[in-house]
């Protein structure tokens, strides 16, 4: 394998950081990241199940891997021109914007994408030796959720 690609449709989920506390004189440190049963825990078995889809059966890289993620969002009804009677369809505006800014955080998101391919693309994610991401709306060719290519081998400048 040289390089893989999948999807993951859905709207991502970010990761966010452990919450530690102590409780009877003991430290605990807790998180979602690993329940299925949670947004995130679904979301991170979402890309996990599409990782390995496109693994076909292959076992996990070894060496540097260079992540590329586009997560794509929905956009906002104000994106749109409204129905009137010279549109029958909601059109877009023309100063609608391409990237999107605000929560969630793109590196808790990075988070979630790199757990996820963790024991399936990669054996941790500490081999990700070059990573690239962009948060994005929705267009004619990206629906909600993320697309990633993973290249093995030298990371490309």
């Amino acid at each position: 394998m040289n390089e893989l690609e999948f999807s993951v449709r859905g709207l991502p989920i970010a990761q966010g950081s452990a919450r530690a506390f102590v409780a009877k004189g003991r430290a605990i440190i807790t998180t979602d990241a690993n329940r299925t049963n949670t947004p995130l825990g679904a979301w991170r078995t979402s890309i996990a199940a599409a990782a390995s889809e496109a693994m076909h059966q292959a076992p996990a890289l070894t060496g540097p891997v260079m992540v590329i993620a586009h997560f794509v969002f929905p956009r906002p009804k104000g994106h749109y021109w409204p129905i009137s009677r010279r549109r029958q369809m909601p059109e877009l505006r023309l100063d609608a914007p391409r990237f999107m800014v605000g929560k969630p955080d793109l590196d808790k998101l990075e988070r979630a994408l790199l757990d996820g391919i963790t024991n399936v693309v990669v054996r941790d994610d500490s081999q990700v030796a070059g990573l690239q991401a962009w948060k994005v709306y929705e267009d004619d060719k990206r629906r909600p959720g993320v697309q990633v290519r993973i290249t093995e081998g030298k990371a490309t400048r």
